[in-house]
């Protein structure tokens, strides 16, 4: 095993201190279980199956429709059409024609002869 540096050794106490202290403080913050004095007998349900019978027209029709409010007078108050939006049109970049000098051409003029 090779031996550690001065801040490693020092950061890993450090974390291994502050990991100490914060479990600690978390243990100290945590409020001890209360234990009841008497066990209080456990209520029996007479039915945990409902007792509605008309589950399905309940799921069909929308409770406003339910409660005598005509569906097609809320949409047209409660919504509203959207208005299309105008689309912008793109502005074309103007081409500007590159400058005489910077024309490609042959590179003979720029490799020196080779001697034989």
């Amino acid at each position: 095993m090779t031996a550690m540096s001065a801040p490693t050794t020092g950061f890993r106490f450090g974390y291994a201190l502050g990991t100490l202290t914060r479990e600690f403080l978390r243990a100290m913050k945590r409020p001890a279980p209360v234990v009841p004095a008497q066990v209080r007998p456990v209520v029996q349900l007479a039915s945990i199956a409902p007792t509605r019978s008309d589950w399905d027209e309940l799921r069909r029709i929308p409770t406003l429709a339910r409660r005598g409010v005509d569906l097609n007078q809320w949409f047209e108050t409660n919504t509203k059409a959207v208005p299309p939006t105008k689309r912008r049109t793109r502005q074309r970049k103007s081409s500007k024609p590159k400058a005489s000098e910077l024309r490609m051409g042959p590179l003979n003029d720029l490799i020196a002869p080779v001697a034989i």
